[in-house]
């Protein structure tokens, strides 16, 4: 998957859902959009960001599906 951002756009916060092994759901939440991928199913999480604060990279594991998926963030 390939999102680019505006070069007014940030990202607010990530959102999803999994399951036991997988992630089944993921919304990256900008300023301007969602931006929305999978389905909802499971379990929900979220990482809200604060002001001043930003997404810098992500990091994870996968085969077919996404098994994790992490967060680098400037804080």
């Amino acid at each position: 998957m390939d999102i680019t951002l505006g070069s007014q756009e940030f990202v607010k916060g990530i959102a999803g859902t999994y399951t036991v092994d997988i992630l089944t759901n993921l919304r990256i939440i900008t300023n301007v959009t969602t931006y929305e991928f999978g389905h909802i199913e499971g379990f929900s999480f979220s990482l809200p960001l604060e002001s001043g604060s930003g997404v810098v990279g992500f990091y994870g594991s996968a085969g077919n599906l996404v098994n994790s998926l992490g967060v680098y963030a400037h804080i």
